[in-house]
């Protein structure tokens, strides 16, 4: 008779064994006011992301542009040294504000970059 199960161990498949005492413990209150996951955010780094692309394109055509005036010209154009900072600026900021190292948004919807 040691095969068979002893009737109060025996109880139905899927139900678990509730212990004395045992209640639902609800989180403090600091911990369930987490801040929610920032969508908006998410969805500005990526878009920004497409842009910033775009702009370091446009500032490695620059510099091409730029030693072709070199070349050519035998010295630098000072309005393409000044357009190409403020782009490299704007990379920069771009990428500031995807890594989350700045909360400013940057151009269209903030301030272009100045020197």
């Amino acid at each position: 008779m040691a095969d068979e199960p002893n009737a109060q161990d025996s109880e139905k498949p899927g139900k678990e064994k509730e212990s004395p005492g045992a209640e639902e413990v609800s989180p403090p209150a600091e911990q369930s006011l987490r801040e929610p996951f920032p969508f908006a955010r998410l969805f500005l780094t990526i878009a920004f992301g497409v842009v910033a692309s775009v702009a370091f394109w446009i500032v490695a055509m620059l510099a091409l542009l730029q030693f072709a005036t070199v070349a050519i010209a035998g010295q630098k154009n000072d309005e393409l040294v000044h357009f190409s900072r403020l782009m490299a600026r704007y990379v920069q900021d771009v990428f500031d504000y995807m890594t989350l190292s700045s909360d400013s948004k940057p151009f269209p919807l903030g301030p272009f970059p100045k020197e």
